[in-house]
């Protein structure tokens, strides 16, 4: 066997390998259905754009949630002058704050939802 057969067989195993990770990473991700069946029409090579985007993009729920415990949940979600009054008006003098504290989940998952639509967009190319 000469040495390109061999790195033909290597880049096989390390495609296969890295299709297999993606396809473990999607059955995991909290991604909407309609976005998953759109990213099942890319190619593998698309499909990793897109997860290296969304993953480096992407918000932790849990991280927002311990934020929003501290009222600076709107500056990690990047909404600096949704930040500025929320503090101006000390978090709807409680109110909003409250509200907050239970919502912030759903905050993250829109927040996510947007940056999945935007890393898609980057993965075909647009």
């Amino acid at each position: 066997m000469n040495n390109n057969e061999l790195f033909d067989r290597a880049d096989k195993y390390a495609a296969k390998k890295t299709a297999a990770d993606l396809i473990q990473a999607l059955a995991h991700s909290d991604l909407k259905p309609q976005i998953l069946s759109a990213l099942r029409q890319l190619s593998p090579n698309d499909q990793i754009v897109f997860l290296n985007c969304y993953n480096r993009k992407k918000k932790n729920r849990d991280w927002a949630q311990m934020f929003a415990v501290f009222a600076v949940h709107y500056a990690y979600l990047r909404r600096p002058l949704t930040q500025l009054i929320f503090f101006m008006t000390a978090g709807g003098v409680g109110i909003w704050y409250l509200y907050d504290l239970f919502t912030v989940q759903d905050k993250v998952e829109m927040e996510n939802d947007f940056f999945a639509l935007e890393a898609l967009d980057a993965a075909k190319g647009l």
